[in-house]
């Protein structure tokens, strides 16, 4: 199975934030992410790891038959500069100062979402994540956090590696 049939839950682009000039994230060819241990066949596939190790980026096709049992996504690149970010299904979404993310629990709930974290230093903003469902879940339905009154900004958490100043694919 290619990677783009596996990934075909994803969206293919996703704008850092609702700002209009916003950059955007767009899944990269021929890569994937493994969130969790990586087995020994799937290692020499291995371009580099992020979030203290626990997730990998590999080059290559999914083996969907050997992988079944991983959790995996896709690796999309943040235009312009193609650095590479895995998205973790983490959203953060910033509601108007004078509003309470945890008034919202219901408006989120209606439309899939659920509150994980409220930041101690920002009560208008909270963590969601889409429920039920994986990562591609609070991906997918993104645009839909936008309905809710009194957002301010919508951003999905990707993680990447510190210190990426260019990055260049092996041939795809």
């Amino acid at each position: 199975m290619s990677n783009v049939d596996l990934f075909s839950n994803f969206p293919t682009r996703i704008h850092a934030n609702l700002e209009p000039s916003s950059l955007s994230y767009v899944q990269l060819p021929g890569h994937f992410a493994i969130h969790g241990s990586v087995p020994a066949h799937l290692s020499p596939s291995i371009l580099g790891y992020l979030n203290d190790q626990s997730i990998a980026i590999l080059q290559g096709n999914v083996d969907s038959e050997r992988t079944h049992d991983l959790s995996i996504t896709p690796v999309y690149a943040l235009e312009p500069s193609s650095v590479p970010a895995v998205p973790t299904g983490r959203i953060f979404v910033r509601f108007k100062e004078n509003v309470q993310a945890e008034e919202k629990y219901e408006a989120l709930a209606a439309i899939g979402y659920q509150i994980i974290e409220i930041p101690a230093y920002a009560a208008h903003a909270a963590w969601v994540r889409g429920h039920p469902g994986g990562i591609d879940v609070s991906l997918s339905n993104i645009i839909l956090l936008q309905s809710i009154s009194d957002v301010l900004n919508i951003e999905p958490q990707m993680l990447t590696k510190l210190g990426y100043r260019s990055y260049s694919a092996k041939s795809q």
